[in-house]
């Protein structure tokens, strides 16, 4: 006979924390305030709020509660060996009887569009405390590594289950216009991934033209089964925002012209050197995912061509290599670092719309004192 109720007590779903500070937002505080929590939302709050018979009292006098971040892009918990193609099993292709007008399904390496974050969640539960414990309560998982990579998901950073815990799937589509390499082969190159994200957009727009003669009865053929061109079809369409990572000046502009060419207007995620494009980013009305992943001081390492950036990989000694090199390099290395300190401040102050990632801080406790450091630079509080 199995018991009535399992062993050990039921853990309470409904708080009160009674008697405490809520900063609603920077200079605004509510002081002997009531907040009840019901299964984890925010059912009441106020200073003439009484707390349910059924809560569990908690004595708010010493806390201070306020808003929680959302982490606007990361990559860990994502388990991205389960991307692959849903388009089915390749498709014989003669090349004698046919021209190849579009790029097909099996050619399409680094294009998984269709993949959804939200079924490939790892419960990963050290890093979702630890950055919970620096007040981030939401993240947008996202994909990495591939030209179009797929769809991301809003996670509560709860401590439930993945799929307890995914507020919104297919928020956005992920991707990013450079070498990925790919371990050779096309497209291994710059200039292969442009051509290949052209190709398929293309492809997407001839498609998004099938469905609509289909739907209107000026086509017999029904239009293939294709999960990836449909996705990017919702791009075109604007039904799906899309994500472009990209770093650099040069970077930022490639994105921005190549989606200028399909009408679409991206968001650009990363943005160290977003201060250089400004004025264009304002005058375009483009949000900027800006990563916080300067370092403490300055790095004496110079850019590796087409590699990472001055400020991506750690020094072994910095204070040993600045004896070594002449005076006006180390003062422009520092200028650097300054650049990209100082770059969100620059992008807000010109009236770029930004959020901010935690994608790539060194630690999770980093990243709220970086955020300390460039409110000390100009940015607004709020």
């Amino acid at each position: 006979q199995l018991p009535a109720q399992p062993p050990g007590k039921l853990k309470p779903t409904v708080f009160a924390i009674t008697n405490t500070t809520v900063v609603t937002k920077p200079g605004t505080e509510l002081t002997k305030t009531t907040i009840v929590i019901r299964d984890g939302m925010v059912q009441a709050m106020g200073a003439d709020v009484q707390p349910p018979s059924d809560a569990k009292l908690i004595d708010g006098k010493a806390l201070v509660i306020y808003p929680g971040f959302i982490d606007a892009g990361n990559t860990w918990g994502v388990d991205t060996t389960l991307r692959r193609s849903e388009s089915g099993p390749a498709e014989p292709v003669d090349l004698a009887s046919e021209s190849l007008a579009a790029t097909k399904p099996d050619n399409r390496k680094g294009l998984t569009p269709e993949f959804d974050v939200a079924t490939a969640l790892k419960a990963e539960d050290d890093s979702a405390n630890s950055w919970r414990e620096q007040g981030i309560v939401a993240r947008l998982a996202l994909p990495e590594g591939n030209i179009l990579g797929g769809q991301s998901a809003l996670i509560l950073l709860n401590g439930a289950a993945p799929r307890n815990a995914i507020v919104k799937t297919n928020v956005a589509l992920h991707g990013a216009i450079k070498s990925m390499g790919f371990g050779g082969g096309y497209p291994s190159t710059l200039m292969g991934t442009v051509a290949h994200f052209r190709q398929f957009m293309y492809d997407a727009a001839y498609q998004r033209r099938l469905q609509t003669a289909f739907k209107q009865g000026a086509l017999n053929v029904r239009p293939v089964f294709d999960p990836a061109l449909d996705t990017a079809v919702n791009v075109l369409e604007e039904k799906l925002p899309l994500i472009l990572e990209a770093e650099g000046r040069d970077e930022m502009n490639r994105a921005l012209d190549i989606c200028a060419e399909f009408k679409i207007k991206p968001i650009l995620y990363g943005c160290s050197e977003g201060w250089r494009l400004a004025d264009r980013l304002k005058k375009e009305n483009i949000t900027c995912i800006v990563k916080l992943t300067f370092p403490d001081k300055a790095r004496m390492q110079a850019r590796r061509r087409g590699g990472p950036g001055i400020f991506d990989a750690p020094g072994s000694d910095d204070a040993a290599q600045a004896k070594d090199l002449p005076a006006k390099v180390v003062k422009d290395f520092e200028r650097k670092h300054q650049e990209e300190v100082k770059n969100l401040g620059v992008l807000l102050n010109a009236g770029v719309k930004c959020v901010l990632s935690g994608n790539g801080v060194e630690s999770t406790d980093k990243f709220l004192a970086k955020v300390r450091k460039v409110i000390a630079d100009g940015v607004p509080a709020d």
